[in-house]
């Protein structure tokens, strides 16, 4: 096809001959971005079936998935030359250079076509059932397939090698050949593209720059002077620092001795990139000037160190990696614009920690596995978001860094199953309450014993801000005496947004509770585990009660707009009025239709149902289905739209706020 498409392909090729196991990361990444050409996004779909890992097994490569990919390629192809003629085409534009490649090939397509039909007959063969008879179709006709058969087959096999063609059917190829070239003798002209994108006003630009992936705009900024000016600030917006350790097929095969030696030395070189990348950052001001968000990652060098059995800040670990927190600092120093920082399995030293406080525009903070040394200067950090995930024990002592931010206003606290106990030491708690100025809080896998801690810790601040609160049990999950207290911890608290994930009691009391506690709530979202077995929360669960017993309960909200729950409406308790009358017909029916108010799975009644009851609800949604979406009448009738899935629509979220149920833990982070 196009010769776009074939290199596209030929590096597809080259990349499963040399990766059995790999799938090509251009082939799963094909189509998720902007969509620039034509069947670009049905392509992207084939491509990921067509070349996927499947465990250690080699890459699977299905015939129906190829025959499928090089449909859309030579629809494109045919519809690329067309759309010259026409005048509309694609993103990628109708340029004077792309036609001439396109033209240039289809010349040589033309004649090959031509060729290949000159060998060709048409053959009519009837289409049998699998028994053996005629398949008939609806008007009482025998179902006759007709294609056009090349002899000597041999020309076929090469002109489909040559063009890729695949198990396509010659007469399909033959008459969108025909009717592209009628089209084009109509229309000899071809229409090339008069405005380009640096014709676009510099705001248009600048949005498209801001929306980009920041690879797209590194590309988009190496086309021209112009655009490089613009692309600067967004190609470094994002920098992250990574080391790379890579093991490779060698690691395998060698003796556990071995290993250790090896990895080190990996390590080592991975030691040496990162620095020489950190150097060359410092030494460009354009780019430390550029950078808004900042990553200093040690994931990789973080297995390398539990594989050599070094502890973070040892002798042995300050020798291998001693230089990099110095370094990183000298970055945090030089980068005035920083925004956020990501930090992951480093100790971050008193240089660093000094380097984070000077950033006054630091608005967010991320840290992983990270540990910290006191400094011996009361410090001061501006960040109003932070996010930690401990670890291990020797990582709590990040609460130290939590306690010098009068100004945080989001917290979120991801604990590991190695932590037993998460919360600070009795000495930071008798000075610090976190809670008198966070507004949004976000607790994650947390177990019983934490569960209590917090709740003791809530009830001992003199003032509760949050408005935002959502708790994710761990593998024990929430008990019954958990919710009580915490409900009650937090009834002095403005809350607008409750998120309860992991409960073992969902009795209707617990709404009208939470309805009582919390008047300003907007948004509840209650998931259930129906056993004390489950670890975690699964999407679709029974509810001790059927869905009209929870709604009179939702009379307690006055200001409720969103409502989630886990709730499973099980087929076999729906009933319809169609059901009563075949009862009274003795089921003397062999089929029947559904109606269109009828459905096997009637979530919007449900939703109804909550809507009555809650005359404020705008939005029901089921973790396991679109969200309900109501509206009401001048009249005061309800109409609810949503809860089924549309064709090409995709489950999940369209039209509520994600403040109400995040996508993403960050989208609760506060901006300002």
């Amino acid at each position: 096809m196009d010769s776009d498409d074939e290199a596209f392909q030929e590096r597809i090729d080259e990349h499963v001959r040399n990766n059995e196991r790999y799938a090509i990361r251009e082939a799963f990444e094909f189509g998720d971005r902007l969509n620039l050409k034509l069947y670009q996004k049905e392509e992207c779909k084939i491509l990921r079936l067509l070349y996927r890992p499947h465990g250690d097994e080699p890459l699977t490569e299905i015939d129906w998935a190829k025959d499928l990919s090089s449909i859309h390629r030579f629809e494109r192809f045919v519809n690329s030359v067309v759309g010259f003629h026409k005048g509309s085409l694609d993103l990628t534009g109708r340029h004077q250079y792309r036609y001439r490649r396109l033209v240039a090939r289809w010349m040589r397509f033309v004649p090959d076509v031509v060729n290949v039909f000159k060998h060709a007959k048409l053959v009519r063969v009837p289409v049998m059932m699998g028994d053996g008879s005629p398949f008939i179709d609806l008007d009482g006709n025998h179902v006759i397939f007709s294609d056009y058969v090349v002899d000597p087959p041999e020309i076929r096999e090469r002109f489909d090698k040559v063009w890729r063609i695949g198990a396509m059917k010659l007469q399909h190829i033959v008459d969108r050949t025909q009717n592209a070239m009628v089209y084009m003798s109509d229309h000899p002209i071809p229409v090339f593209q008069k405005l380009l994108l640096q014709d676009l006003p510099p705001e248009i630009i600048h949005e498209i720059m801001q929306l980009s992936e920041q690879r797209d705009a590194r590309r988009l900024g190496s086309t021209s002077k112009y655009f490089r000016e613009v692309a600067l600030s967004y190609v470094y917006h994002l920098w992250t620092f990574d080391m790379p350790v890579k093991l490779g097929e060698a690691y395998q095969s060698i003796s556990a001795e071995e290993k250790t030696a090896y990895i080190q030395a990996q390590a080592r070189n991975g030691y040496r990139a990162l620095l020489e990348e950190i150097d060359f950052v410092l030494a460009r001001p354009e780019i430390l000037n550029s950078i808004h968000i900042l990553g200093l990652l040690g994931m990789r060098y973080g297995f390398v160190r539990d594989m050599l059995n070094l502890d973070v800040g040892s002798q042995e670990y300050m020798d291998l990696f001693g230089h990099i927190e110095s370094r990183g600092s000298l970055v945090l120093e030089r980068t005035p614009n920083i925004e956020s920082i990501n930090l992951t399995n480093l100790c971050l030293s008193p240089d660093m920690l000094q380097a984070i406080s000077a950033s006054h525009k630091l608005r967010r903070l991320v840290t992983s596995s990270c540990q910290m040394t006191r400094s011996p200067n009361p410090l001061q950090f501006s960040f109003i978001n932070a996010t930690l995930s401990f670890s291990s024990p020797e990582t709590l002592s990040l609460w130290a860094l939590v306690e010098s931010c009068p100004n945080l206003r989001f917290l979120h606290i991801l604990p590991s199953d190695e932590v037993t106990s998460i919360g600070p030491d009795a000495e930071i708690r008798e000075r610090y309450n976190p809670f008198t100025s966070l507004e949004r809080l976000i607790l994650t896998r947390f177990e019983h014993l934490d569960i209590l801690f917090f709740v003791q810790w809530l009830r001992e601040a003199p003032i509760l801000m949050l408005t935002h609160f959502w708790l994710e049990g761990g593998r024990s999950g929430i008990f019954p005496l958990h919710t009580v207290n915490l409900l009650l911890a937090l009834h002095t608290a403005p809350l607008q947004v409750l998120i309860l994930d992991g409960l073992h009691q969902a009795e209707p009391s617990l709404l009208e509770q939470i309805a009582a506690l919390f008047p300003y709530l907007r948004g509840l979202t209650l998931f259930y585990r129906d056993s004390s077995r489950q670890t975690r929360t699964r999407s679709v669960v029974r509810w001790p009660h059927a869905s009209w017993e929870y709604a009179p309960y939702f009379r307690g909200f006055h200001r409720l707009e969103f409502f989630c729950w886990n709730f499973e409406v099980h087929i076999m308790e729906m009933a319809f009025h169609r059901t009563l009358q075949l009862f009274e017909e003795d089921f003397s029916r062999d089929s029947w239709e559904l109606e269109d108010e009828e459905s096997l799975a009637d979530w919007n009644s449900v939703a109804r149902v909550l809507a009555v009851n809650c005359p404020t609800l705008k939005y029901v949604l089921f973790s396991a289905c679109p969200e309900c979406v109501i509206s009401r009448t001048p009249s005061g009738g309800i109409v609810v739209t949503g809860g089924e899935r549309e064709p090409g629509r995709k489950w999940g979220r369209q039209h509520m706020p994600d403040e109400y149920l995040p996508l993403w833990e960050s989208d609760w982070e506060v901006v300002g």
